[in-house]
């Protein structure tokens, strides 16, 4: 029976391989046809281009490279089919309870028990080495499945211990946002009051400053006009005082005395006077020196730019009036401004302002009285020409 079942299953086997055979022929024969279509589709004349060969080399390379490993796993496959096949023949043959022996069989083994060689002491101990093999095994087995099962249990613990801890830490994560979302929210209330409290203090400001603005605004604009009425009635006593005391004019000397003193004129050839070569003149030892210009600079930088250091200089008026600075040199630096801010030249004004100045008037007080006539170009008026006063004084002293 067993050789029947043999003989079976090597029938069936040869089967399987000569269907396989026939349809690793069938698909062979299919890739040919289209193969043949592919050629018939194009002029027999056609030459593929090298590109296109190439591409086809590399198709059909890669092609039998399929064909080969499928060849290559097939066959692996069909081994361990029959291995497999084969062993589990043998399980089944293993589970079948045994029958009782036939007293044909039962003489067999008492024949061979009794005619114990050689060659069955080597397969008792085969058979021996067989299962003490076996029993190691399962013991390997079995101590595998308690190492995996110990380590089973070690992972679903730590994993167990992992999922606590982070819990944990979520439960943390979350209380510390709460608490900083809380936290966030008082310092944006803060804010918000802070805010609303510095709105108010600067609505407050603002309409106290306003308030002070229009005080001011209407102390400055009754201020100015006071000055502007006491500017103007200074005027006019300046005025009227100019034009009670009209400018001597120096008296022409009699006409017997400047022909007494009148030289003979020479004559030329025409009969008209010559004329004579301009005079030359002689510098005594009493010379001015030039300044350098490096004690020019000096000077200049010696005089005060600040309007509060400037008005506070003490002036040496001797100076000024021994060396005539205010009608030499601010005469016609005033006589000028004037003309330019007036728009034409009022020797009234003229003449207050040198009048102030010579009478030794704090530039405060001069400022005061010319806002009036020059409004926002006093202050700088008076500051320059305070400033030129200063640079003369320090001129004269530096000879």
């Amino acid at each position: 029976k067993e050789k029947e079942k043999e003989k079976e299953e090597e029938k069936d086997k040869e089967k399987e391989r000569e269907e396989r055979g026939r349809s690793e022929a069938e698909r062979k024969r299919k890739r040919d046809e289209e193969r043949e279509e592919r050629e018939k589709a194009v002029s027999r004349h056609y030459r593929a281009s090298r590109r296109e060969r190439d591409r086809e080399h590399r198709v059909r390379d890669r092609e039998r490279d399929i064909e080969k490993e499928y060849s290559y796993r097939l066959r692996e496959f069909e081994r361990s089919e029959d291995k497999r096949i084969r062993n589990l023949k043998q399980d089944f043959r293993d589970l079948e309870p045994a029958s009782e022996a036939t007293d044909r069989e039962k003489r067999k083994f008492a024949d061979r028990d009794l005619d114990f060689r050689d060659s069955d002491v080597k397969e008792w101990k085969r058979r021996r080495e067989d299962r003490e093999k076996d029993r190691k095994r399962e013991q390997e087995k079995d101590a595998a499945d308690r190492v995996a099962q110990k380590e089973e249990a070690e992972e679903a613990k730590r994993k167990k211990k992992e999922d606590e801890e982070r819990k944990i830490r979520e439960k943390k994560e979350a209380e510390e946002q709460a608490r900083k979302e809380a936290e966030e929210a008082e310092r944006k209330k803060q804010e918000e009051e802070k805010k609303k409290q510095e709105e108010a203090e600067r609505k407050a400001r603002e309409e106290r400053e306003a308030k002070e603005k229009e005080e001011r605004d209407a102390k400055a604009q009754e201020q100015k006009k006071q000055q502007q009425d006491a500017a103007a009635k200074l005027l006019q006593s300046v005025q009227a005082e100019i034009m009670s005391t009209p400018a001597t004019a120096k008296a022409a000397p009699p006409a017997h005395v400047q022909a007494l003193f009148k030289e003979n004129e020479e004559l030329d050839a025409n009969g008209q006077p010559r004329k004579h070569k301009p005079l030359t003149r002689l510098d005594g030892p009493a010379e001015e020196r030039k300044l350098r210009d490096d004690e020019m600079r000096r000077l200049i930088q010696q005089v005060p730019t600040d309007k509060a250091r400037a008005f506070a200089f003490d002036i040496d008026w001797d100076a000024v009036h021994g060396n005539n600075i205010i009608e030499k040199k601010l005469r016609p630096w005033v006589k000028k401004k004037v003309t330019e801010f007036l728009g034409n030249e009022e020797q009234g004004m003229i003449e207050f302002i040198l009048k102030k100045v010579t009478a030794h008037t704090k530039p405060d007080i001069i400022l005061a009285e010319l806002e009036g006539f020059l409004d926002e170009e006093a202050e700088n008026f008076t500051l320059k020409m305070w400033r030129m006063l200063i640079f003369e004084v320090l001129r004269v002293k530096a000879r």
